[in-house]
């Protein structure tokens, strides 16, 4: 199954690349898009008349394309979406608006810092946690579905100036990262409901709380503080994440926000291995021993023979613990990371008397990596790195 999914990882690092390299558009959405910059021209400025009483000077406009579909059969051409956003100025003032062309709805920027200071301001006040390294926000409105999130961060309703607005508008996707190094998280579990109000709808919201090993990793992509806060990762020491928004119900055929707070808690053990190597595992799901042995000088796999590496090998005992009742793969598993010098390597391994082995390469994030899925309570796992023998 691993090398499956290896495979697929692979296939679709290449057909994305492919993507970018052999994205164009038809005549047809050319000129679409073209009509749609010339319509929007009078809608920005409408909306900016109507919200804020003052007249535009477009700088800049353009017509956004629709978000890729991330199927099974990829399009590799761009289409227009029914978005536009243009970089106006108002009395020497500058931001961006963005506007449906179909429908007429609009959002702007202008007040992105004002919105960024006072979240800082409202955690504080809300809620006793340790004071931050640095804090990241970001939102885009909830109902913009048809084009990339990344083309609408920081646009909000009009007049949107501080971060309660964003929230209690119930309209807009926010995700909020604090980040710290070195830093306890745990009791931070209890803060929830004190910074995620309860007594009221609000937009989507997810709180994240993310300590870091050393050193901050700086400004960070959505997807990218999804997954730090999500996945299992080397310089990530404690997450706390704290969730509302609706979700549906079968039942009742709504979407209905959940009676509690989604709080969920990670703190990841780091073990240095020799050459580089880290070993990462969850310690609220696993226990995890290793040792270092020596390793066979030799092995064959798949009707190829292999020499050592380095000379070791290790065994490694998972045990999941007895209070971890779901299974989650993610976090009940045992991660390795691997230092650009073991590119093209073999790791050849053995789990619970099954074989394996695979190549080590740099993923879409320029990292190597390979797990082991901890099964039934308990698993054995040995591995060591091999080169193909000539």
């Amino acid at each position: 199954m691993k090398k499956f999914l290896k495979l697929c990882g692979t296939g679709l690092l290449v057909i994305g690349m492919f993507a970018v390299l052999c994205g164009c558009m038809t005549e047809e959405d050319k000129a679409l898009a073209k009509e749609n910059v010339r319509t929007g021209r009078g809608l920005v400025k409408a909306y900016v008349a109507e919200n804020y009483g003052e007249y535009a000077k477009i700088q800049e406009i353009e017509c956004i394309n629709q978000a890729k579909d991330g199927g099974p059969i990829p399009d590799f051409y761009d289409h227009p979406s029914n978005y536009v956003r243009a970089s106006v100025e108002v009395k020497q003032e500058r931001f961006q608006v963005l506007v449906n062309v179909e429908t007429g709805a609009g959002y702007d920027n202008r007040y992105e810092d004002s919105v960024n200071e006072s979240m800082q301001r409202y955690a504080v006040s809300r809620g006793g946690i340790p004071k931050p390294e640095a804090v990241l926000l970001k939102y885009f409105p909830i109902e913009i579905t048809e084009i990339p999130d990344s083309a609408c961060f920081g646009f909000a309703q009009p007049n949107t100036k501080l971060f309660e607005q964003l929230l209690y508008q119930g309209k807009s996707n926010i995700r909020v990262l604090f980040q710290y190094v070195d830093e306890y998280l745990r009791p931070l579990e209890a803060e929830g409901e004190k910074l995620i109000p309860m007594d009221r709808e609000i937009g989507r919201l997810q709180i994240g709380f993310v300590s870091f090993r050393t050193s901050l990793p700086g400004d960070l992509s959505w997807r990218q503080m999804d997954e730090l806060m999500n996945e299992v990762n080397e310089s990530v020491s404690e997450t706390c994440i704290i969730d509302r928004w609706k979700s549906y119900d079968s039942e009742t055929d709504t979407y209905v926000y959940p009676e509690e707070l989604d709080v969920t808690y990670h703190h990841y053990d780091l073990l240095a291995l020799d050459g580089g190597i880290s070993l990462v595992y969850d310690t609220e799901t696993l226990e995890v021993d290793v040792k270092e042995e020596k390793a066979p000088e030799t092995t064959v796999a798949l009707d190829k023979r292999f020499v050592t590496w380095d000379g070791k090998q290790y065994q490694i005992t998972g045990r999941q613990k007895q209070e971890q009742t779901e299974f989650d793969i993610e976090n009940q598993s045992i991660h390795l990371f691997f230092p650009d010098k073991y590119e093209d390597l073999f790791l050849v391994s053995e789990q619970d008397g099954d074989e394996d082995w695979n190549q080590l390469y740099s993923g879409w994030d320029g990292t190597m990596t390979e797990w082991f899925a901890v099964h039934g309570g308990q698993s054995e796992i040995t591995f060591g790195l091999y080169t193909e023998m000539d």
